[in-house]
């Protein structure tokens, strides 16, 4: 694991399960972004982010999920690389987050993309021959 305190860019291996979420939240809390507001939103998306991957996109392919962190002058890219089967079909079909109350499930689904969507720039869902990935710019 790189230290991010050391470089305006970083990365780290996360395990393709639940206990990958407290690790992205200390690795993320070395990153030592210098904007709290920028922090913060990095942080939520991108915990919405490898939330949905190892729900939904699971079991990953190879077992973990690759991410890094670029800081630039008033802004931040997060990509979270992988692979994953149900991922490809999720960007090959529209990559558009459909929201609904779920009678099935008895929940709401798909506001966490649409929150994503709103805390970033731009997020986009990209599955290529390289890797299936996530990548959002705040």
């Amino acid at each position: 694991m790189t230290d991010p305190s050391k470089s305006p860019g970083f990365s780290t291996r996360l395990p393709g399960d639940r206990s990958a979420i407290p690790r992205f939240e200390d690795w993320l809390d070395r990153a030592a972004i210098p904007d709290p507001r920028l922090r913060d939103r990095v942080r939520l998306a991108g915990l919405e982010i490898l939330d949905n991957l190892i729900r939904h996109s699971g079991p990953l392919e190879g077992g973990s999920v690759r991410t890094s962190l670029r800081l630039r002058a008033g802004g931040a890219r997060l990509v979270f690389s992988f692979r994953s089967v149900k991922f490809r079909s999720f960007a090959r079909g529209g990559k558009n987050p459909r929201t609904g109350y779920n009678i099935e499930d008895g929940r709401w689904r798909g506001l966490g993309l649409v929150m994503v969507a709103f805390l970033t720039l731009h997020v986009r869902y990209v599955s290529d021959a390289r890797s299936d990935r996530v990548e959002a710019e705040f």
